[in-house]
């Protein structure tokens, strides 16, 4: 009836490894995917903000050929 404690327990003891480690993978999971999202808005912003210097230098360049 012991060895069967002892092994009851150990085997618990290892689900709930089991249970943590996958929970801290959903955790990273969760996290990668907001930085993903958070990439995405930056990168959206960084070529807003291209766009908008190329145009001001497009129309710097035009406005000085009309000169």
């Amino acid at each position: 009836m012991r060895e069967n404690e002892v092994v009851l327990k150990c085997q618990l003891n290892k689900l709930n490894e089991n249970v943590l480690s996958e929970r801290d993978k959903d955790e990273n999971r969760m996290i990668d995917d907001e930085t993903r999202k958070n990439n995405l808005v930056l990168i959206n912003e960084l070529q807003a903000s291209q766009k908008k210097v190329f145009f001001c230098h497009i129309r710097s360049s035009v406005g000085r050929q009309v000169d």
